[in-house]
């Protein structure tokens, strides 16, 4: 998947060098030995909530929206990392000299990591693309001592939240139901790995302390039941304010579990289950007849 994707997202770069030296900068990285922690997952499956309710811990720093870091692009465009400049204070000079010192990809992350860990005297990156789940080979191999938060939650229940999102972020049904499916095929073929732990939305929100006790457990942190405080974990400025998101300032519940059944059209839930179906029903989800 990885390489296929590589040349179809680069498509707009007309320029052979720019190409090339992306892609060297990307498949010639070296391996880190940090031991980062990534929150990964289908979009709309709990991956938001579960970075704030972790980045709640006294631990971690974490930038405050999806970096898209390790999402094939062209790495030495400025204007891509913005966002990182408006959410931490970066200014754009520095990312560009830690651009320009940094031989590959892996490095330049690293180093702008380092870099908000010193300013917020913490001593662990958190961060948060659901997108990095269709890379997770890739992150793997090139991040042996981090750890991986996938979360996984029922498709049909991921696309009617997505619905009800800003028509910037609204998928349609035939790209949703891709997305999601194509998510859950990338974490199947990591198999069983220890640097991975799946967690499901369904758990989180039934058994949030349990739940978050086995995560921080596979983390190697202590767990620190403020985390679970929404006072606590609602300071995170991710999506603040955005629609779609207005929960995350509430205490967790399992309150939109399900509701695909009574918010979709026979029309979507079968088209869903019809090109989902194998995946809803090999991560235990009922399929409607």
């Amino acid at each position: 998947m990885e390489l296929l994707d590589f040349p179809r997202r680069f498509s707009s770069l007309v320029n052979p060098v720019k190409i090339a030296k992306n892609i060297k900068w990307r498949y010639g990285a070296s391996i880190s030995n940090s031991s980062h922690v990534f929150v990964v997952g289908a979009p709309r499956s709990g991956t938001t909530l579960m970075f704030t309710i972790i980045g709640a811990h006294p631990s971690f720093a974490s930038i405050d929206c999806e970096t898209f870091f390790f999402v094939p692009r062209d790495n030495f465009n400025l204007s891509s990392y913005s966002r990182l400049e408006k959410n931490k204070n970066i200014e754009m000079r520095d990312i560009e000299i830690t651009l320009e010192d940094s031989k590959d990809i892996v490095e330049f992350y690293d180093k702008l990591a380092s870099k908000i860990l010193r300013d917020e005297d913490k001593v662990r990156f958190l961060e948060k693309t659901p997108f990095h789940v269709l890379y997770l080979k890739y992150l793997v191999k090139h991040f042996p001592n981090a750890r991986f938060v996938n979360m996984i939650r029922d498709g049909r229940d991921c696309y009617r939240s997505n619905k009800r999102l800003a028509d910037y972020y609204h998928k349609p049904l035939k790209k949703a139901t891709r997305l999601w499916r194509d998510s859950i095929r990338a974490r199947q073929t990591m198999g069983k790995h220890s640097q991975i732990i799946d967690v499901r939305y369904e758990d989180l929100t039934h058994n949030p302390t349990e739940t978050l006790e086995r995560v921080m457990s596979f983390l190697g942190e202590d767990f620190y039941p403020e985390q679970l405080d929404p006072a606590t974990y609602s300071k995170s400025t991710i999506f603040r304010g955005d629609k779609g998101h207005e929960r995350l300032s509430q205490p967790i519940k399992p309150t939109s579990i399900g509701k695909w059944k009574k918010d979709l059209t026979s029309d979507e839930i079968q088209y869903f289950q019809k090109n989902a179906g194998k995946e809803l029903v090999c991560m235990g989800y009922e399929i409607l007849d």
